[in-house]
């Protein structure tokens, strides 16, 4: 496999390179949330009713589905019994309800290493949900999905990464 010369960085002095303040990097994520969160208001009014059920996490199962997550950017754990083929679908559902896990966990324990995980999941979910129509939520989904970036928010400006 060859590498596009413009991407190697063996040519390139680092004024090459762009630079990214970290004010204006906050600021985009911030703006995206926002987005995200506004999408999610504005669809809550044609989401069906509840038909899936809250899924409620012992901490191994969280940390054992974190760790699957982050390694391997989806749910479907073998080591967890009924987790190990998940549709989309449901790893959407699984992945609503880890992240509120793992921000309650963050929030409780002020654990930076959960508020992490729970970032990484709601970037992974939201293109999922705003650009598929077949992955239209319910309204106790959208609701949870809601809470869990209303808390990610607040974490953060308790953080020092507020705009």
């Amino acid at each position: 496999m060859t590498t596009n010369p413009s991407l190697k960085s063996s040519q390139r002095h680092e004024h090459d390179f762009p630079v990214v303040d970290d004010e204006n990097a906050i600021a985009h994520f911030h703006h995206l949330r926002a987005q995200f969160i506004a999408y999610l208001k504005k669809s809550l009014a044609k989401c069906n009713s509840a038909n899936q059920k809250y899924i409620e996490f012992d901490l191994p199962t969280l940390m054992i589905l974190e760790n699957r997550f982050s390694t391997h950017n989806d749910f479907c754990s073998v080591r967890l019994k009924g987790y190990s083929s998940l549709t989309e679908r449901e790893q959407i559902h699984v992945a609503i309800n880890c992240a509120n896990a793992l921000a309650v966990h963050s929030h409780e324990l002020k654990d930076l290493n959960s508020l992490n995980s729970t970032i990484k999941i709601l970037d992974w979910l939201e293109p999922k949900i705003t650009t598929s129509p077949s992955t239209m939520l319910d309204k106790e989904q959208t609701k949870i999905l809601l809470n869990t970036l209303e808390l990610e928010h607040k974490l953060l400006l308790e953080y020092g990464f507020a705009i």
